[in-house]
């Protein structure tokens, strides 16, 4: 892949200067270059194709082996080379070794980079305050589900505050063209030399999360969280410093947990880890407007696609052959359950509450994604429908 190059505007400002008897004809003249300036102006706003090639730099802070990788960064660029036909080539930065994790926005506005596929929003909530709404806990969903529901979510053009919506909030307040990318199947938790049965099971436990939403979830439980990089987690995990983690099953391969965690809950989903694909608007107005809707139909079609579900369904299979126990949550005594679907609906309340201290729309933003989980299949405990 070549080096990365913006597309250049066709055109000249011709220079007149009035003299003689040819007034009419310099000022009919300078009528015409100004319209031509217009139109150029105009079709640079909204992108053209004069068939140049187009590099893009792409930034993300996860290794070319992540599972996300293989869902979503390296089909995604494929599909886009391919569909026009190499107009459209990447150079692609893996493991944050062009661009650390937070430093995306910066680094696509300097143009160091072009394309952040993805970011993780929730590691940044200071920027992006609304989009661990993705992790709040479900009843269930799968990655399929949560998939089809965040590209809703960031297409939705529902206004959420002062007319604007989620994604306009989120990202465009940041002058960011955003994508879907296919969220973390999801999430549950997982204990070493731990069995959960009743309420008492599932309180003063050390457990690492990584979001806002699973803080409070874990704290309601009647445990606690520790916040921490995922670099860290194995070894704080090995040492005994924490008992478990808020993850989902198809992580425990990848980062070796699948050799220490012993048992995790199933029957019930934890929220989904929200990535999105970044690019600012500037550069993203630079392209023709075909390129961009090549990228626009290769994510949305990607969120479509069940490789994330299998993945997690490999996942359980190789969990369970690693010893690993699953104890589901309608088995756990009765009063363990109503404990759980407490601690769920405390955190979607404490959550909301957060947010609009904050001047958020924190209850309208919740909502909306119950409703667009429902809509893909998913569902919430009966108290979340309550919430109106």
């Amino acid at each position: 892949m070549k080096k990365s190059m913006v597309l250049s505007v066709l055109g000249s400002v011709l220079v007149l200067t009035a003299c003689g008897n040819n007034n009419n004809d310099e000022e009919a003249s300078g009528a015409q270059t100004n319209n031509n300036e217009a139109n150029n102006s105009e079709a640079s706003a909204e992108g053209t194709n004069n068939g140049e090639e187009i590099n893009l730099r792409l930034t993300t802070g996860l290794s070319p082996s992540d599972a996300n990788t293989a869902a979503f960064t390296h089909p995604w660029m494929e599909m886009v080379e391919e569909r026009t036909d190499g107009q459209v080539t990447f150079d692609a930065f893996f493991s944050q070794e062009l661009v650390p994790m937070g430093e995306e926005i910066p680094a696509l506005n300097d143009g160091t980079v072009d394309v952040a596929a993805p970011i993780l929003p929730t590691y940044e909530p200071a920027r992006y305050p609304l989009s661990d709404v993705v992790l709040l806990p479900l009843e269930s969903s799968d990655a399929q589900i949560s998939a089809m529901a965040f590209a809703e979510l960031i297409k939705s053009e529902e206004e959420l505050q002062d007319g604007q919506t989620f994604t306009e909030m989120e990202y465009g307040t940041h002058g960011m063209k955003a994508l879907p990318v296919q969220p973390v199947p999801e999430y549950t938790i997982g204990v070493i030399d731990h069995e959960f049965s009743d309420v008492e099971s599932l309180q003063n436990l050390q457990l690492r999360t990584s979001g806002r939403a699973h803080e409070i979830l874990v704290d309601q439980l009647g445990s606690s969280s520790v916040s921490m990089p995922f670099s860290e987690e194995f070894e704080a995990m090995s040492r005994g410093a924490i008992e478990g983690t808020v993850r989902a099953i198809s992580d425990y391969e990848p980062y070796g947990f699948d050799e220490m965690i012993t048992n995790a809950l199933e029957g019930v989903s934890l929220g989904h880890f929200p990535f999105v694909w970044l690019m600012s608007e500037e550069r993203w107005n630079e392209l023709p407007a075909d390129v961009q809707e090549v990228m626009e139909d290769a994510a949305y079609e990607l969120a479509e696609s069940t490789t994330k579900l299998e993945a997690m369904e490999a996942a359980y299979e190789n969990a369970e052959e690693q010893g690993i126990e699953f104890t589901d949550v309608a088995d756990m005594e009765p009063e363990a359950q109503e404990h759980i679907e407490q601690a769920v609906l405390n955190t979607w309340e404490i959550w909301i509450e957060a947010k609009e201290e904050e001047g958020l729309p924190g209850k309208e933003a919740a909502i909306l994604w119950r409703d667009l989980i429902i809509e893909q299949g998913g569902t919430v405990h009966e108290s979340i429908m309550e919430l109106e």
